[in-house]
């Protein structure tokens, strides 16, 4: 009966160790779709800031306060793809440098692109 427990006990296991990468994948999965979403936003807001500028140097009009409010929404969701990067690389047991932004092993001391030191 030992043998049969044990086998059971390490099934369980593999499962639920299978089980929880899966939700990984999918979490991973999940925040990329976020990424691509914010990044067609970014698109259009670059499309916008362009027509702006268009129409303040063909018009000659002062589109400044529209143009920065632009400005600050596109770094806004920059802010949003490198907090998501780092949910990425965190789910993925990886660093990402504050540099530079590349993904290092989570124990690494040093940046393997910039040098910089991590953590």
């Amino acid at each position: 009966m030992g043998f049969f427990e044990d086998t059971a006990v390490k099934a369980k296991d593999v499962f639920d160790s299978a089980v929880k990468k899966t939700g990984e994948a999918f979490s991973v999965q999940k925040t990329k779709l976020n990424i691509a979403g914010i990044t067609s936003q970014i698109s259009k807001e670059y499309e916008t800031l362009g027509r702006l500028y268009h129409d303040s140097v063909k018009n000659k009009a002062d589109n400044a306060v529209t143009i920065n409010a632009v400005i600050g929404e596109i770094e806004e969701k920059q802010a949003q793809i490198a907090k998501l990067e780092e949910e990425i690389a965190a789910a993925k047991n990886m660093a990402v440098c504050p540099a530079c932004g590349a993904k290092n092993l989570n124990d690494a001391q040093f940046c393997s692109k910039c040098g910089k030191k991590l953590g």
